[in-house]
């Protein structure tokens, strides 16, 4: 019983960050955008804020980008690992080719940030 209604709550959420998405960028508000596709963790979230210069826009929603690099992150190292892994069956040949694996500062949202280090606000608490 408790399942089902998490699975409710869940479709719900879902749901309502469709309908932000599409009302923001149907509505080419690309900025509002951002968030949202940033939550349903959208690859082209990037592109996005690289076509539309949104550099400014993202101030405060670094969180969610390196959030969403982390995710990113996570799926590149299994993906590398079952290749590896694919490439290991087979322990009596040398392994035909070597995998480079991506580091962290590899990322898309890390890259980002970093080419745009002058859009990050510092705040200086005293």
């Amino acid at each position: 019983m408790l399942s089902q209604l998490l699975n409710i709550m869940f479709i719900k959420r879902i749901i309502n960050l469709f309908f932000f998405y599409f009302r923001y960028d149907y509505n080419y508000q690309p900025d509002k955008a951002i968030e949202f596709n940033l939550r349903l963790r959208r690859p082209n979230v990037f592109d996005l804020i690289r076509d539309n210069d949104l550099f400014s826009a993202v101030q405060d929603k670094v969180l969610l980008l390196m959030e969403f690099d982390q995710h990113l992150f996570a799926e590149t190292t299994k993906a590398q690992d079952e290749e590896i892994a694919k490439l290991n069956l087979d322990s009596s040949k040398p392994p035909a080719k070597k995998i480079k694996r991506k580091k962290p500062t590899d990322m898309p949202a890390v890259q980002l940030l970093v080419e745009n280090t002058e859009y990050i606000a510092v705040r200086i608490l005293m």
